[in-house]
């Protein structure tokens, strides 16, 4: 378990350096928000392609799935531009609690699909959004970019939402996320194309290679955890230490304020998310 847990302590470390260098490069215009996405996201693609190759067992599609899955690829185009531009314009601080705000939605969809809520889950998903809502209307949150950020967090709810049922009834892990990240991938290299960009060719860039190394190494890491820790707990921790790396990152090398009040935003959010384990 201690192995699992340090684990995702360096995916959250990993995920927040690969985020802070995609925001360094997309101010400076370096690479677009196309580019980035899509280095960041061959990597996973090639993960469900191997695991494909190599345990053949794990390909399980149904024909029924697929309306579901044309809506979830072009919700998941919007979702990458509307993360891309958060992370681009939002402070690391604002990104990172904000962002929180897509659990919550996930449970209240899940109550509308049937899923009964316990009365733990219920304040949990009290104290998050509360504790969003307070640092919102204290000014504690700057605002800039924060429209994304919300775009983000309540499109992402969605296509988690749509996902969960299509693996529920449908197609299996592997399988699903390999077709929509197939898809995802013809999206962005296109459209970094049409910006003049050739995505293979900034991994010779020091600073853009490391940045897509950390991500897909964080995303491998994560996998693993998943083998030895209950999904609950996992995306608990996970969730609230990006959440305080946001934050500490932010501080760190964007100069970001207000981190005080983020902190103890932080540490209300960290309750509301055990409360929504359980």
């Amino acid at each position: 378990m201690w192995i699992a847990i340090a684990l995702l302590i360096c995916a959250s470390v990993l995920i927040e350096v690969a985020g802070s260098i995609g925001k360094i490069e997309i101010r400076k215009k370096i690479e677009s928000i196309f580019s980035m996405s899509f280095l960041n996201m061959f990597w996973s693609f090639g993960v469900f392609g191997a695991i494909l190759v190599f345990r053949p067992d794990a390909w399980r599609f149904s024909v029924a799935s697929i309306p579901l899955l044309i809506i979830r690829l072009i919700l998941d185009c919007f979702q990458v531009y509307w993360t891309g531009k958060a992370l681009s314009l939002a402070s690391r601080g604002t990104f990172g609690l904000v962002r929180t705000l897509t659990i919550p939605l996930v449970l209240l969809a899940e109550v509308a699909l049937g899923y009964q809520l316990s009365a733990l889950q219920l304040i949990g998903v009290s104290i998050v959004s509360l504790t969003l809502m307070l640092l919102g209307s204290l000014g504690d949150i700057e605002k800039k970019g924060i429209q994304f950020v919300l775009l983000s967090a309540i499109n992402a709810a969605v296509t988690i939402t749509l996902f969960k049922f299509s693996i529920t009834h449908y197609n299996s892990i592997p399988t699903d996320q390999f077709i929509v990240t197939a898809g995802l991938l013809v999206f962005l290299y296109v459209m970094a194309r049409r910006k003049g960009e050739r995505p293979f060719q900034l991994l010779r860039m020091p600073m853009i290679a490391g940045q897509s190394a950390a991500f897909g190494t964080a995303s491998l890491l994560s996998s693993l955890t998943m083998g030895v820790l209950p999904a609950s707990i996992a995306t608990t921790f996970s969730r609230a230490l990006d959440v305080f790396w946001s934050i500490v990152f932010g501080k760190a090398y964007f100069k970001e304020t207000h981190v005080v009040a983020k902190l103890i935003g932080c540490a209300a959010i960290v309750v509301g998310l055990v409360f929504l384990a359980r």
